[in-house]
This record gives C-alpha cells, sequence and structure tokens, in this order.
C-alpha cells in the first residue's frame, strides 16, 4: 500500500460516484454533505496496469470518508476516446491514469482548460505520456496529440523505461533524497536503499522548479528519478508518482 499512501498525502478526497463511460453508479452515502468536500476526479485510460480495478477499489476503501470522488473509466474498446471527461470541469484536484491516448480535440480541451485554471493535478506513472501516440500511430480526423505534456505540465522529458522484467535483469533499487526524508508524501516509506519490483522510468531535463523526492538506478552506473512533485509554476501545482512497488 505504500505506493498508493503517497499521492494519498498529496491532498484530501471524497467519493460520491463512478463515471464510467457514459453512466454513473453511485457508490457510498456519507454524514457531511458532499457540497462540502473537496471534489477529486480519477480518470483512468491504461491497458497495463489494471488501474481500472485497483483504483476504485482503493477509492471506495479509503477516501470515501474525506473526499468526493468520481471516477471516470475510459472503455477499452473505444482506444481514443474517454466518454464522461467532462466531469474534470467540475473537479477540485484531479488524479490521471491515463496512458497514449490521441483523444478528441473537444476531450483533450478539456483537460487543457483544467490545467489553465491552475488546479492540482496528481499523475500517476504513464501519464508522463498521457496524450503521445504509440509508435507510428496516426492521428484520427477530429482528434488532438499532446506530445510534450511530460514536458510542459510535468517538468520533466520522458525517454522510456530500463524494461529491466526479466528473473535475470538487474533489479531497481530506490531511495529518499536526503533532504526529502521527511517530506509528508513519503510518510511511512523505507528512506533507506531497498529493492521494488517495478522497472524504472527514464525521465530527463527536470524543469526547475522540480523537487526529486527518490532516487533509482538499474544496476552499478544508472541513475534516474523515480519519482518527484513538480511544484507550482505557471499550469498550477502538478505531482507525478512513479509505481515503485505493488500496491
Amino acid at each position: 500500500m505504500k505506493f498508493w499512501l503517497l499521492w494519498l498525502n498529496l491532498s484530501v478526497i471524497l467519493l460520491t460516484g463512478w463515471v464510467g463511460y457514459s453512466e454513473t453508479v453511485a457508490l457510498a452515502a456519507y454524514a457531511a454533505s458532499p457540497a462540502e468536500k473537496p471534489h477529486l476526479v480519477i480518470v483512468v485510460a491504461e491497458d497495463e496496469y489494471h488501474s481500472d480495478r485497483t483504483l476504485p477499489a482503493f477509492a471506495e476503501q479509503h477516501l470515501q470518508d474525506q473526499f468526493r470522488v468520481s471516477l471516470v473509466i475510459a472503455d477499452p474498446a473505444e482506444r481514443h476516446q474517454i466518454r464522461g471527461i467532462e466531469k474534470l470541469q467540475e473537479a477540485d484536484v484531479a488524479l490521471f491514469a491515463i496512458r497514449r491516448r490521441l483523444l478528441p480535440k473537444p476531450q483533450l480541451d478539456i483537460v487543457r482548460r483544467y490545467l489553465a485554471q491552475g488546479k492540482p493535478l496528481i499523475a500517476l506513472r504513464m501519464t508522463s505520456h498521457a496524450f503521445s501516440p504509440l509508435g507510428n500511430e496516426s492521428l484520427r480526423a477530429g482528434h488532438d496529440q499532446w506530445p510534450t505534456f511530460d514536458r510542459v505540465v510535468l517538468g520533466c522529458r520522458y525517454e522510456g523505461h530500463y524494461g529491466n522484467k526479466s528473473e535475470d535483469a538487474e533489479p531497481t533499487i530506490v531511495w529518499t533524497r536526503p533532504e526529502a526524508v521527511n517530506h509528508p508524501i513519503l510518510s511511512g516509506v523505507d528512506p533507506q536503499e531497498h529493492k521494488v519490483t517495478s522497472w524504472l522510468y527514464k525521465s530527463r531535463d527536470l524543469g526547475d522548479k522540480t523537487k526529486i523526492l527518490l532516487e533509482g538506478r538499474v544496476g552499478d552506473n544508472t541513475v534516474a528519478r523515480a519519482r518527484r512533485v513538480h511544484q507550482p509554476h505557471r499550469l498550477g501545482r502538478q505531482g507525478v508518482l512513479h509505481h515503485v512497488g505493488p500496491p
């Protein structure tokens, strides 16, 4: 659970409904009025990390007493479409788990307008390439892309990952930067070097307002940023969390 606790500490959140495909389903009832709680909109559109299962379960178990959460889950049969993303227009804070989706221009414009307001974004792992094409994938008519999303919004440049997945591959080792030991996002995380099961992303050219919390390496000489928080800039407060262990 350590990975999930990292982004939980970024803000306070509550659960009201699920916006999946084109329907909304109530998930829970609360003592406090939903209007009194910040509205978190979680947008899931990826097919590698099972976020469509883990994030709803986590939100229901851990967030409903503190926040109003809407879950926007993309239909896997419609790769370049996120029905329900209009919910983002009502959000106080957003959490994205999105990977390589070339959305209809009106849908991507909703994302752009949300960020232009300076509202907070928590971007999980694969979201560094949320709106970039897959390989030589062509752009459909009426759709849009944002290949510089990682640089413009998140303050880094995504260059792939080390792919150390096999049993005989070098392990991923992560550690806490000394100046970040007491950061609230890292509450409960072992600050010493330790092995994790995930492979490491390559994030280069960090922005000058980026604060590094953890670093990682694969093998003896390779060092890369494993997890970071991008501090307020002209698009507001953005955060990137890299998955370094099982949920």
